[in-house]
Parts: C-alpha cells; structure tokens; sequence
C-alpha cells in the first residue's frame, strides 16, 4: 500500500485536486479521503491537551476509509507530521508527498466563495490565514 499526501494552505486546490484524482483513479486500487471526510473536527483538538493527536487520528481514520487500498489523503497538515508523529499500517511501501500553493489573490477568492460551513470565509478568518501561510519574498541580505 502506499500512500499519497496532498497539502497546502486552504485555498490552494486540495479539494479540487482530490475530486479530479477520484473521477481518474481506479477505486479498486485508491481511496481518495479528504481529511474533512474523517469525521473528525480540529477545533475539537486545537488548544486541548491532545491537539497533538489530530493528525494521527485523522490518517488512522483515513487509513480505515481506505481499507488496504492506496491512500490519496487530502489535508493542510504538514507531510512531515504525518511521517513522524504517527504509526502507519505494517504493510505501507512508501509515501509521497505534494504541497499546493497559489497566489495571495486567487486564495482570498477561492475563500470568498466557499460555503460558509466550510469556514475561513470571513475576513478575520482570511486573515488568520494570511498570517500563517502567504508568500513572503525572500530578505535580500
């Protein structure tokens, strides 16, 4: 089994991404699972004794959806939390990982139009992501 990160800020094409690998890939072979689809909530984890766990929690839950099929795992957490902060099936051969990003602009309008349920659609929670995941030229020095 192997498995398939796909990352980025919100904004940048997970979504998108995840649906169009669904509509091409084999289902017999793949499961695509957006970490939305898991059932689980960060705001139930942020700022609690186990926000830690989110990320397992989700991957394990994302590995039960698969049920022995290749993972296409959708979500904004960083590769790397995966790959070293939780324990994977026996039989997973190898994981790879691709980070979206897009421009400042086209982010903030991708937001805008989301559905409200799906949250970062008002300009205090653009903000929020603005602060943590906007481009930021290189100091010259």
């Amino acid at each position: 089994m192997k498995l398939f990160i796909i990352t980025g800020t919100c904004g940048s094409g997970k979504s998108t991404m995840k649906d169009e690998l669904s509509a091409r890939l084999d289902p017999n072979r793949y499961a695509c699972v957006d970490s939305d689809e898991t059932g689980l909530n960060w705001w139930d984890y942020a700022g609690t004794e186990r926000e830690g766990q989110y990320g397992a929690d989700t991957l394990t839950e994302a590995f039960r959806i698969a049920n022995g099929r290749n993972l296409v795992f959708v979500t904004c957490m960083a590769p790397h939390d995966y790959i070293t902060k939780t324990t994977v099936p026996e039989d997973l051969t190898a994981t790879f990982s691709i980070a979206l990003w897009a421009r400042d602009e086209i982010i903030d309008q991708r937001l805008r139009a989301r559905p409200r349920e799906r949250g970062f659609t008002t300009d205090e929670a653009i903000g929020q992501v603005s602060a943590v995941y906007r481009y930021r030229e290189p100091d010259a020095g």
